[in-house]
């Protein structure tokens, strides 16, 4: 997931590119779960390997979309980055562990990269197109998506709900993505070394 606290329309490229991956996992991918639980319950054995088969060509085409949607975002980034002239890039310091979520919760920490390339990449490109250094700093994320940044009220969260929220302090409904976004910026920040590119990681993470 990458918000902005400032308007950010995404390419169109990257836009095909999401929308492809979901359609392949909110569609495509249960469709050929469900039936190939359907050929085992049948104890089709030919139509259980023509369906296995299906499947792992699906989950390769899926991780193949989601490792271009990874190497085009340093390049979206960076040119956020360098139309707003920004100094500072802040993250928030998250572990990559899906340990103790479920539903869209766990599914979004699957997706997330293991490491900084992303985000080392883009404020490398940045500070060459910019001239100056961009910094990348870290904040720590306790309470960036249940705090309003605007009254500093409490999000309540519904199940299932989980891009907007109603304030309890002020009863403002929120997007919560771009509310973080503006919390996390708010926030002071650990900065991070940078990278030199080009490197072997300039390839992407593997």
């Amino acid at each position: 997931m990458v918000a902005f606290n400032t308007s950010a329309p995404l390419p169109k490229e990257l836009l095909q590119l999401a929308e492809h991956y979901a359609h392949l996992s909110a569609k495509v991918l249960p469709e050929l779960n469900r039936g190939l639980l359907r050929k085992r319950k049948e104890h089709d054995v030919r139509g259980c390997c023509k369906l296995r088969g299906e499947l792992e060509r699906v989950y390769t085409r899926r991780s193949r979309i989601l490792r271009e949607i990874l190497l085009l975002l340093p390049h979206f980034l960076a040119a956020v980055i360098v139309k707003k002239k920004c100094k500072v890039l802040k993250i928030e310091h998250l572990t990559v562990d899906p340990t103790g979520t479920k539903g869209a919760l766990a599914k979004a920490i699957y997706t997330m990269p293991d490491s900084l390339f992303i985000y080392k990449k883009a404020v490398w490109l940045a500070s060459l197109e910019l001239g100056y250094d961009v910094q990348l700093e870290s904040v720590l994320p306790y309470h960036t998506s249940t705090i309003h940044f605007g009254c500093g009220g409490v999000l309540t969260r519904q199940s299932g709900q989980y891009d907007d929220a109603p304030c309890k302090k002020c009863g403002q409904c929120v997007n919560t993505h771009i509310n973080a976004a503006k919390n996390i910026a708010s926030l002071p920040g650990t900065l991070l070394p940078p990278d030199s590119f080009p490197s072997t990681h300039a390839r992407g993470p593997t």
